[in-house]
């Protein structure tokens, strides 16, 4: 049983933060990095230009996450998920009325990178414009979303436009069911 409690961030701005080097090792996750909670929210939110030298440009995640009504541009990582990056095992990501531009990553993930198990993605009324994954190896995937976690996605009226990946799609899925409607 987890007692990590719960992390919520409502109508808040992230504006140039930075995660750097901590003992030796590339940082995660720019602005945060949520670990051992329960659950995290951000409602209403704008990150803005963060940057991380490991993964997750603005958020590195190991727990339940839904965002809603918030805005992600300009953040990248030298790893992977320019936005966010989530590591481990979970029920769902719940992302909706949300806007994500010109978020990039140098490996998988130009926006969003999952590398463990999520049952549940849902994207609704979402707009991805101008992500990049941008690493110049053949391994580099997913301009807004690679998923190497299995699960089922779904995007619910929302609108991909113009994002990129250097070597191969814009969405990426291993053992993966996906469903995209509307838009």
């Amino acid at each position: 049983d987890s007692s990590g409690g719960e992390l919520v961030i409502v109508d808040s701005a992230f504006n140039k933060n930075e995660g750097l080097f901590s003992a030796n090792h590339k940082s995660n996750g720019g602005t945060i990095n949520v670990q051992d909670a329960d659950l995290f929210t951000i409602d209403g939110s704008y990150f803005k230009d963060s940057h991380a030298y490991g993964h997750g440009g603005a958020i590195y995640s190991n727990v339940i996450l839904s965002i809603d009504r918030s805005n992600f541009e300009g953040n990248d990582a030298v790893g992977k998920g320019g936005m966010l990056y989530l590591n481990g095992n979970h029920n769902f990501l719940n992302v909706t009325n949300s806007r994500f531009y010109n978020n990039g990553a140098t490996n998988d993930g130009g926006v969003f990178c999952i590398d463990d198990t999520v049952d549940t993605i849902q994207l609704k009324d979402c707009n991805f414009t101008y992500n990049l994954a941008s690493g110049y190896d053949v391994v580099t995937s997913g301009g807004v979303i690679f998923n190497n976690g299995g699960g089922t996605i779904y995007a619910i009226n929302s609108n991909f436009t113009e994002n990129r990946a250097i070597f191969t799609g814009v969405f990426i899925f291993s053992e993966v069911v996906y469903d995209f409607r509307g838009g």
